[in-house]
């Protein structure tokens, strides 16, 4: 099903650029997030939130963890953090994932744009339905991989993941199965739920991955935070196989552990 998208400016810092993406108008998003008939699907991804603004700008400034890559965005809504935030970096191969079909539209229209705006861009891109835990999805999603070279997907993005309703133990799967284990996850969330961060930190160390958090003022200057306060909310993660954390934790001192202790069952 087409969604009736509209192409909309928005500045994503000084590497990015203001750029134009299609996304649900303001104005429908409200009307769709409150109706009480669901008939019409899930759109809390059609359209951009403050996390793709942060992570944008964080892969921005760090290129090396994406480039040359192949790269997997679940949960992509729109495609704004997976396109801006990757694509000037030129990845092998980029494949934006969401479960809602209705984003399927949508993203396309916008990998038909960066692909306009940068004519010698040698990424391949992709798009698909991806449920998290789904196996068929996810078998699909990897035979895309194979296809362009490379078993399982070295990197997984994600951003704003993260609701009251959550199914943490299949993102967490899906993710693992996406990189047999040995990839990183780069992810930006709102943590909305009570210890919704502790209950999927603690879930990756179940898996020997631990996850390291990079403050907002490594990447984002002060005086644009103060613009846009309600960015100091959003947690900036890369999770991965606790040698592989380590190292980059070595190269970058700033970039604090986040660790907690197991709940109990």
């Amino acid at each position: 099903m087409n969604v009736e998208s509209q192409l909309e400016d928005a500045d994503f810092g000084d590497v990015v650029g203001t750029v134009g993406m299609y996304q649900l108008s303001a104005q429908q998003f409200q009307l769709e997030c409150l109706a009480s008939n669901l008939s019409v699907g899930d759109s809390t991804g059609l359209r951009a939130y403050s996390g793709s603004h942060v992570a944008v700008r964080f892969l921005a400034k760090h290129t090396s963890l994406v480039e040359g890559k192949s790269l997997i965005e679940i949960g992509c809504g729109v495609g704004v953090f997976g396109l801006l935030g990757t694509t000037p970096r030129n990845p092998h191969l980029l494949v934006l994932t969401d479960g809602e079909m209705r984003a399927q539209h949508i993203i396309q229209r916008n990998i038909e744009l960066v692909k306009s705006r940068k004519v010698d861009n040698k990424t391949i891109f992709h798009s698909q339905q991806l449920k998290w835990g789904d196996h068929g999805d996810i078998q699909n999603a990897l035979e895309l991989c194979s296809a362009n070279g490379l078993e399982y997907y070295e990197v997984v993005l994600g951003c704003e993941l993260m609701y009251f309703n959550t199914d943490l133990e299949s993102m967490i799967n899906t993710v693992l199965s996406l990189t047999n284990s040995n990839g990183l996850f780069i992810h930006a969330h709102v943590f909305r739920a009570p210890d919704q961060e502790q209950r999927f930190i603690n879930l990756l160390s179940l898996y020997n991955w631990s996850t390291i958090e990079i403050p907002c003022t490594d990447y984002i200057d002060k005086k644009e935070l103060n613009h846009h306060v309600e960015w100091r909310r959003v947690r900036m993660l890369i999770s991965g196989p606790i040698e592989r954390i380590t190292m980059i934790s070595e190269h970058h001192p700033s970039w604090m552990s986040v660790s907690y202790t197991h709940l109990r069952a």
